[in-house]
């Protein structure tokens, strides 16, 4: 019923409204302001196609035709050129030691669904702005949640520490990176807490002052699991949230709910790879498979800032991580 409602109002915000009331509303909801009316009406008539691809494609999702729908997102001012543009290719990494898994770990049954989301173990959402640092995210709230999982502890992790203090282990900043990067930067440094070493969203010199309080968490050990649906399963099920690297393709900005199920534009290709997420759980709905899937695009965007992915697309499998804390 839930579900129901939600895409009931997503319909209708593409549809009941005119296209000058949908353009205020996106404005004051996302804070959007534009330097010139030649600037603004730019945004406007992009979108308007935006808007329009939104429209049709939800009308494909009532005929059933695909598993997941769209609305207006922080995105919808921007083209598909635009929305590449903002994402690096995952950068090559200092080296390091890490034990590669391959084959699964296990014969046993694992349940048919996992959810850290509903254990509530994980931190909030946060928006990562212009400040494209999924890994970072993806990994701070990876320790976060092995935190509360093994100890009991709620905390929110540092992404700004991983964001300043990595770049040296291969890391962009600000830029993009991945998980095996800042894991290396864990083993060896520790993790400060967000509240000691805040989000400022923008590259910063590494604060040496705030990076030598005590760590919050340890680590104990992490592996790399290289296209291996089973392993990732398995880790979910047994330890907690798996860090992956993703193809955000141009059309999942408009992800609002639903299984995101578009794999001719989003294949399985690690050379695409351009963002870091956190596998939280996974399951299946109506024959499909998916992974749920944390983000760190705000609130806003998808469900509560969290999406659901058919299984063997977008390349959220290539190249995944875990960890796990002393």
């Amino acid at each position: 019923m839930k579900l129901i409602l939600l895409l009931a109002t997503v319909i209708a915000a593409t549809q009941g409204l005119s296209v000058e009331e949908h353009w205020a509303a996106f404005k004051e909801n996302y804070g959007k302001t534009y330097t010139s009316y030649e600037h603004e009406k730019r945004r406007f008539d992009i979108f308007q196609e935006n808007l329009l691809l939104i429209q049709q494609h939800n009308s494909r999702y009532e005929k059933g035709e695909t598993a997941y729908y769209m609305g207006i997102t922080k995105f919808s001012d921007i083209t598909d050129e635009e929305f590449n543009a903002m994402f690096s290719k995952i950068p090559k990494t200092k080296n390091g030691k890490i034990n590669i898994l391959q084959t699964s770990t296990t014969s046993a049954p694992l349940p048919d669904s996992v959810d850290w989301k509903a254990a509530g173990v994980l931190p909030p959402v946060v928006d990562q702005g212009d400040c494209l640092a999924g890994y970072a995210f993806s990994s701070a709230d990876a320790f976060s949640a092995l935190l509360f999982i093994k100890h009991n502890e709620s905390v929110q992790l540092s992404a700004q520490e991983l964001i300043d203090c990595t770049r040296e282990y291969g890391n962009g900043g600000c830029r993009g990176g991945e998980a095996f990067a800042s894991f290396l930067y864990v083993e060896e440094k520790g993790l400060r807490t967000a509240s000691a070493y805040p989000f400022t969203g923008k590259n910063d010199a590494c604060n040496a002052t705030a990076a030598s309080t005590e760590s919050a968490v340890k680590m104990a050990e992490y592996e790399r699991i290289i296209s291996l649906d089973t392993a990732v399963q398995y880790y979910l099920a047994t330890r907690g949230p798996v860090n992956a690297d993703i193809y955000a393709n141009p059309l999942i900005r408009h992800y609002k709910g639903g299984i995101y199920d578009d794999a001719e534009r989003c294949p399985n290709e690690i050379s695409l790879l351009n963002h870091g997420v956190l596998i939280v759980g996974y399951g299946t709905t109506n024959g499909t498979d998916y992974w749920f899937v944390k983000n760190s695009w705000g609130t806003k965007w998808g469900e509560e800032g969290y999406f659901k992915l058919k299984r063997s697309i977008c390349g959220i499998t290539m190249n995944g991580h875990v960890a796990n804390i002393a």
